[in-house]
C-alpha cells in the first residue's frame, strides 16, 4: 500500500500545523523534527503505532520508523514556505527576549555588587532594630 506524505501526516501527527510541529521540536530542520517526534513514539518490532495498536495491525500495511520518518520529513520539507520564515522569526524573538532578560539580570547583579561602597556601609550600620529615643543615642550611631 502506498501512502502520500500528507496521509502519513494525518495518521501520525494529526491536525498540528508544520509550524507548530517544528516549534515544538525546537528545530528548523525537517529531518531532525521528524526524528525527535518519533523518538518517544510507541513501536513494536519496528512497527510505528498509529492511533492505537488495533488500528495499526488492522491496516493493510504496517510502517516502520524509517518509512514514517521519511514521509514526515518530506511533508514538512514540502510545506517549508508555510512555516520557515515564521519559525525563524519566532526563534529570533525568543533569543532577543532571552538576551534582554539576561542583560537585565546582569545589570541587577552589577548594581548589587556596587551597593556596598564605604558610604553605603556606613548607612547600613546606622540602621538598627533598636529605637533611638534620645539625642545621645542618635549621636552615637551617626558618628
Amino acid at each position: 500500500m502506498y501512502m502520500e506524505p500528507s496521509e502519513f501526516w494525518k495518521v501520525y501527527v494529526g491536525t498540528v500545523s508544520p509550524l507548530e510541529f517544528m516549534y515544538n521540536h525546537k528545530t528548523q530542520e525537517p529531518a531532525v523534527g521528524a526524528h525527535k517526534f518519533l523518538e518517544n513514539f510507541p513501536k513494536l518490532f519496528g512497527v510505528v503505532r498509529r492511533a492505537n495498536w488495533q488500528s495499526t495491525f488492522c491496516s493493510e500495511t504496517q510502517f516502520n520508523r524509517e518509512e514514517v520518518e521519511c514521509a514526515l520529513t518530506s511533508f514538512i520539507d514540502n510545506a517549508r514556505e508555510e512555516w520557515e520564515s515564521q519559525l525563524h522569526q519566532i526563534f529570533l524573538d525568543e533569543m532577543q527576549n532571552q538576551t534582554r532578560s539576561q542583560d537585565s539580570a546582569e545589570g541587577f547583579t552589577i548594581q548589587s555588587d556596587n551597593f556596598l561602597t564605604e558610604e553605603n556601609q556606613y548607612n547600613i550600620e546606622v540602621i538598627t532594630d533598636e529605637p533611638m529615643n534620645d539625642q545621645e543615642s542618635y549621636e552615637e550611631h551617626s558618628e
